[in-house]
Formats: structure tokens, sequence, C-alpha cells
């Protein structure tokens, strides 16, 4: 409860109060509201509302964790786990893991757009037309400018407000409640993907969740999903700006692009990857155990 707490006074103080000072500078609650549901018939407000965004990330996720984590330990990010892995390789191995392990969402991706949700379905592709068109207008930029906001806002921003809640402190929280570290990850997961509320990317969200989730259990520390979460959203975000530069052509979506050779050898690679990082985990000293126990 303390948790949803913060979250929502987080929610209400920073993206409440953002939305009032976009009211006042651009002509109303009615006006930015429509823009942030019709970003594209509203071209002039898109980097306000980019920096709305921001805000209220920071808002709902970074300082609810860090708030929560000093509420429990007494330090800002101690419930967190910001310390650096013990093992360097770890760096490597999350970026590999997370690259390699595109191909495969992509099928997934696939599979799961091919679901139909019943008498909610017409609701369900309604809804992910609306923020595919969102998206698409936040990410239309053809400047360097534009790329570093992007990359700043949709990259840096998402990995370690998200990471440091979803990963940080909700997993951790289910750890301590289901005694289980799978169920933790996989419960975690399912909320990190059920929060993104698109159901069409559903099933490859809770897969990126679980990848992330399990980086953070075997490094010991919160950067590797950072840097893996980091990656994963920045390529979409770069690849995206080149379309847009007319430089290159390359949709990491797409199962086709990738073939099911190439699927299965990345896929390989990635649980080597995986593997090689568990092989490397870090294992809790008998003090910390006692700890963990009182």
């Amino acid at each position: 409860m303390l948790l949803i707490g913060l979250c929502l006074l987080g929610a209400f103080v920073f993206q409440g109060l953002g939305l009032i000072l976009l009211s006042f500078k651009y002509g109303g609650m009615l006006l930015v509201v429509d823009a942030i549901t019709n970003p594209s018939l509203h071209p002039a407000l898109i980097n306000p509302i980019k920096t709305l965004q921001l805000i209220s990330s920071i808002g709902m996720f970074l300082i609810p964790a860090c708030l929560f984590s000093y509420i429990q330990t007494g330090n800002w990010t101690g419930y967190i786990k910001t310390k650096n892995s013990n093992y360097s390789l770890n760096w490597l191995l999350s970026v590999i893991s997370v690259l390699a392990s595109l191909p495969i969402l992509a099928y997934v991706l696939e599979w799961n757009q091919g679901l139909h949700f019943g008498i909610l379905d017409t609701w369900v592709r309604d809804a992910e037309l609306k923020a595919e068109i969102m998206t698409k207008a936040f990410l239309s930029t053809t400047s360097y400018a534009g790329l570093a906001f992007n990359m700043l806002v949709i990259a840096l921003s998402a990995a370690v407000c998200e990471e440091f809640f979803f990963r940080g402190i909700i997993q951790n929280l289910l750890k301590e409640w289901f005694k289980n570290i799978h169920v933790a990850v996989f419960v975690g997961a399912f909320v990190f993907s059920l929060f993104h509320a698109q159901m069409l990317g559903f099933f490859p969200r809770l897969l990126i969740g679980m990848l992330l989730g399990y980086m953070y259990v075997w490094s010991g520390s919160i950067w590797m999903g950072v840097l893996a979460h980091f990656v994963n959203n920045g390529l979409q975000v770069f690849l995206y700006f080149l379309q847009q530069k007319g430089l290159a052509q390359i949709d990491t979506d797409k199962a086709d692009n990738f073939g099911i050779y190439i699927t299965l050898v990345s896929t390989l690679i990635a649980v080597i990857a995986l593997w090689w990082m568990y092989k490397n985990r870090e294992v809790p000293s008998e003090s910390t155990l006692e700890a963990s126990t009182h």
C-alpha cells in the first residue's frame, strides 16, 4: 500500500502540475489533453508532451522507488541494489542477450498480434493503433537534437525509471512475498507488461521483462537491466531515425527480416549469454543470508 500511495502521489504531483503548466502556456487543458491523445494533430506540442512524459516517469517511478528504498533501508537505493556487478563481463553479456533476443521476440510478436481477444478484440486493436500513432509522432524527427531528446525520454529515462521501479522494487517485494525468485521474476514481468497496456505486444514485453528480471537476479546489480533496457529502446529510436532520414529501412519487429535460421542461432547466443551470467552469478554470503532472515 505504501508503494501504491507513493506512485499515486508522484503521478498527481508531477503529471498534474505538468498538465496545469502546459495548459496555461498552450491554451487550456482540453487542448493539451487532445494533443496527448492525438499528437499528430498538434505537432507544436509534441516536444512539450514528451517533456511531460519524462517528468511523469521520474515522478511516478523513480522518485517513489527511491523513497520506498529509503523508508525500508535508510538508503535511497539500498533496496534497489545499485552497486556494480562483481563480474565485469556482465555488461557485455546483458547487451548480447537483449540484442540476440530480438529475432525470437519478433516471432512472438507476430504470433501475439494474430491472437483474437473475443468481444474486446476491436477495442484492443483500436487502442494499439492509437498507441502506434502516438509512438510514431513521438519518434518523428530528422534532426540530431531531436534524436538526442528521444534517446533521453524514450530510452534512457524509461530504462532507469522502469528498472528501478519494476525490478528494483516490485520484483524484490514479490520475492519477499512468494519466497521464490522465479515466481517473482514472472509476476514482476507480467505486471511490467500489463502496465504498458498494449495487448498485441503483451507476450514479447513479458519475455523482455523476464529477461531483465533474471539479469537483475544473476548480476546482483540493477545496472545490467538498465543497460539492456536502454539498448533495446535506444535501438528502436535510432532505427526509426534512420528511416526518417532515408538512410535505412530496418524493422526488428518483422519476423520475416530474420528468418528461421538466424532466429535459431541468435536465440542460442542469447541463451548462452544468460547461462554465462548465471554461471558467474553473485551468490549471497552467509552473513547476507542471515541478515535477510531477521
